[in-house]
Formats: structure tokens, sequence, C-alpha cells
């Protein structure tokens, strides 16, 4: 069914631009990276650079898919 006039703007999809949301949350992904990884380098400067890398990874996929839920 296709929708025209005046009820064709009422019923238009509001929304933002999938590439903007993607960009978003790199930018989002990458600041927890960095803030993550200044963190604990330190604590864990005994692991190897891919090891500390996995490290981080799995800890911004915890931090950044627990941000939209209620505590």
């Amino acid at each position: 069914m296709i929708v025209t006039g005046r009820d064709a703007r009422r019923s238009a999809p509001n929304h933002i631009p999938l590439s903007y949301l993607e960009l978003e949350n790199e930018a989002r992904c990458e600041a927890a990276r960095q803030d993550i990884s200044k963190r604990l380098r330190k604590a864990c400067s005994y692991l190897p650079d891919p090891e500390f890398a996995t490290l981080v990874e799995k800890i911004v996929k915890v931090q950044l898919g627990n941000e939209g839920r209620p505590r």
C-alpha cells in the first residue's frame, strides 16, 4: 500500500540514518577502549599486547552492553 499526500507525512518514519548511528556507536567504543586501556595497562603489564587487547575488547563489550539496562 502506498500512502500519499498528508497521510504520507504523518506516517513517514522519523529516524536518524544508520550510518550516523554506526559512527556514534564506534566513537563510544573507541572512547571506552582508550579509557579502559589507560586504566588497566599498568596493572596488566605482564600480558602480551594481543592478550591485553582481547581483555580490553571483552570489557568494552560488557560495559557498553550494560549501559542501557536499569540498575
